[in-house]
């Protein structure tokens, strides 16, 4: 399975992040007020397949037009990139 993450207060779960092993997905918005130094630390200590996304124009909670609709294309395509990896996998492995 895969984990989606949206911003916000993820420093939270600092202490389990090492475990996440799953796919990632981490959101942010790239004029977040004050800017969050700690997501790249957040980041960097998700092992596997973690991919960092800041949205353009797009604060913390992601109300600026057009932000959540970003924020939910790329989780589909995301998501559609490893479904794709998943059955290209399973084809191989057949």
């Amino acid at each position: 399975f895969a984990v989606a993450v949206r911003g916000a207060l993820v420093g939270l779960a600092r202490a389990a992040l090492r475990e996440i092993t799953a796919p990632t997905l981490f959101i942010v918005g790239a004029n977040e007020q004050p800017a969050r130094p700690g997501y790249t630390d957040v980041f960097d200590r998700l092992q596997g397949t973690a991919v960092l996304v800041r949205v353009p124009r797009a604060g913390n909670s992601f109300e600026e037009p057009g932000a959540l609709g970003s924020v939910a294309e790329h989780t589909v395509g995301w998501l559609d990139r490893l479904d794709a990896r998943k059955r290209h996998a399973d084809s191989s492995d057949a």
